[in-house]
């Protein structure tokens, strides 16, 4: 009899720990306390879980952030790496990628995730964001295989005139300072 309630309570422990790792792979951004109270097992100190998480490979992360890309997106770099993919060394070098930046203040801090080794950039693992267009501050560049091109500040949205003053100003004198006369420059600007 005492056996059975060793191998009771032995299953009941191994039911809560596998629930526990189960909504923890299944809300991967959920804190410890929150996993904990989703598998209704308060009780449980936040060393114990994170220790069977952590046993379980699933360990608290920084999560990456990322912008939000449409299938659209992915598709339109997917075919820009098909194209390219073969071009000798020589091509890229006559190649200058420009695009516009913003960083803006964020309320939430650092957000976690539980994910195992070597998933960082898999999908589910990724905080999607939405570019709220309150950008604190923006900035224009570019980058070719010999460099990189001045910052330029872009105050508030980037507009067609702010874009031309910034190609007149900043990247048209930049290319002649470092591309050879006469070169044909592949320009790419963002998506």
């Amino acid at each position: 009899m005492f056996r059975y309630f060793i191998n009771l309570l032995l299953d009941v422990r191994a039911y809560i720990f596998f629930s526990i790792i189960l909504l923890a792979t299944l809300n991967n951004f959920d804190a410890t306390v929150d996993i904990a109270a989703k598998a209704g097992v308060d009780q449980l100190s936040r060393q114990s879980i994170t220790r069977r998480l952590n046993s379980a490979g699933l360990r608290s992360r920084i999560a990456a952030v990322k912008d939000v890309l449409t299938e659209e997106h992915r598709a339109g770099r997917l075919r820009f790496a098909r194209r390219y993919v073969n071009m000798p060394i020589g091509f890229w070098r006559l190649v200058i990628f420009t695009d516009e930046k913003s960083w803006s203040s964020s309320a939430h801090g650092q957000i976690r995730v539980r994910r195992r080794n070597n998933q960082r950039y898999s999908r589910e693992n990724i905080l999607h964001v939405k570019i709220s267009g309150r950008s604190t501050v923006s900035v224009w560049g570019g980058m070719w295989l010999g460099g990189v091109t001045p910052l330029r500040r872009v105050v508030g949205n980037l507009t067609a005139v702010q874009y031309i003053n910034i190609l007149e100003g900043t990247l048209i004198p930049y290319l002649t300072d470092y591309f050879p006369p006469g070169e044909a420059v592949t320009f790419v600007q963002d998506k």
